[in-house]
């Protein structure tokens, strides 16, 4: 079994290595024939654990949340596991996988939240913006000024394409597809503006009470579910500390009682 396992480990890295070796040397050849790029003439100043990192990203998506050179060092070392224990590092990998996992949820979650936050502000600058005169196009460069969240991130990255000839419409949608159902609502209304000339305010203040609106029911959620949260580190840390503080020396009370009342009964 051992032998199979090491075997098999064995495999798996030679492939992993000259496969990505060959796509890194005939994409360079590539680049350097069309003229992209010119040859080097020095080496890589990469390491050989970002380099391993870096593979094991191009193979498993889920890892591209960690540090190449942290994963490139897990590897190795999990790899000089397998010669002794191939189930060792076979566990390994799994804990390896299942902690990028829970890190990519955990960012996914943050991402959606700074969303939920954001997008009622978004929102009331783009009436602020409109009713002074401003146009969708020029709203959106001075509302993706306003702030480093993720939305008015994309909103400037729109607007970068606006000003080098993307259609608006377009520029938009990439706005909604980046950052999901969250802006999809104030997208399209924007668009409507775009293509249909549609008036801007009533939509907007509508909008932005209906973002509000979910905005504290999403936040009445987050808050019933802290009791939820809170019951494991109830029941682990603080009911073993009330049984020793109250249970125990009542027992060891009653206990040392009952030793004491055998002790004082008279002879037959």
């Amino acid at each position: 079994m051992k032998v199979g396992m090491t075997l098999l480990w064995s495999v798996v890295a030679a492939y992993v290595s000259s496969s990505a070796r060959k796509r890194l040397v005939s994409g360079a050849r590539a680049r350097q024939r069309l003229g992209l790029v010119r040859p080097r003439r020095h080496h890589s100043r990469t390491g050989p654990f970002e380099w391993l990192g870096a593979r094991m990203h191009r193979r498993m998506k889920v890892l591209t949340v960690l540090d190449r050179r942290w994963v490139g060092r897990v590897m190795v070392a999990l790899t000089a596991i397998a010669f002794v224990q191939p189930l060792v590092a076979l566990g390994g990998v799994a804990a390896l996988v299942a902690i990028a996992w829970r890190r990519r949820e955990r960012a996914r979650r943050e991402r959606v939240a700074n969303l939920r936050q954001e997008v009622p502000e978004i929102i009331d600058l783009f009436r602020v913006a409109t009713a002074s005169g401003l146009t969708v196009p020029w709203a959106v460069r001075v509302v993706g000024r306003s702030g480093p969240g993720p939305v008015a991130a994309e909103l400037r990255a729109a607007s970068r394409r606006i000003g080098s000839g993307q259609p608006v419409a377009e520029a938009l949608e990439a706005v909604a597809d980046r950052t999901g159902e969250a802006t999809r609502p104030l997208v399209a209304v924007l668009l409507a503006s775009v293509r249909y000339g549609a008036e801007l305010g009533p939509a907007l203040s509508t909008l932005a009470h209906a973002a509000r609106i979910d905005q504290r029911r999403w936040a009445e959620e987050r808050a019933r579910r802290v009791p939820v949260r809170l019951l494991l580190p109830l029941v682990v840390c603080v009911l073993p500390a009330f049984g020793l503080l109250t249970v125990v020396p009542l027992v060891a009370e009653s206990i040392s009682s009952i030793g004491g009342a055998g002790l004082d009964l008279p002879p037959p």
